[in-house]
């Protein structure tokens, strides 16, 4: 059976997502993140030696592993929804930067899971501490859970 390059399956991917999810927009750089009425939760864990991290639309549903843990995106639908997942604090500084001021964000660390539920930890310190800083100089109230 003949191998298609990664390369080819990554574009069919793409355009498969293009076309099941017509509601999605790209914003210009620096263009602001619509306000959410129930805030922003921010997802954060530790993978392939890196830092990542998932901000999503804050809803009263308990999030998935699948919706949360995910590789670098940006899906922004015309409704308002958002899930973007970056790694690093300098890519996450470029979404917080967009947030209307005095959004809500809520921290929560987890491991991550391939079962049907997050697992939560506490967050480290020193990643509390930064994203409080940041938070406070955008000003965004920000709570870091544990």
């Amino acid at each position: 059976m003949p191998r298609i390059p990664f390369h080819a399956t990554l574009l069919a991917i793409t355009l498969f997502l293009m076309a099941a999810l017509p509601g999605c927009t790209l914003l210009n750089h620096g263009e602001p993140l619509p306000a959410q009425m129930k805030g922003y939760e921010l997802y954060t864990w530790d993978g392939a030696g890196q830092t990542w991290f998932t901000l999503i639309s804050g809803t009263n549903r308990v999030k998935t592993p699948a919706e949360v843990i995910a590789s670098a995106r940006e899906v922004i639908t015309s409704d308002g929804y958002v899930a973007i997942t970056v790694a690093g604090l300098d890519a996450l500084a470029n979404w917080l930067d967009r947030l209307p001021v005095g959004e809500s964000v809520i921290v929560t660390t987890v491991s991550p899971t391939t079962g049907d539920t997050l697992q939560t930890t506490p967050t480290p310190p020193a990643l509390a501490d930064a994203l409080r800083t940041k938070a406070a100089t955008l000003g965004l109230n920000l709570n870091v859970t544990f």
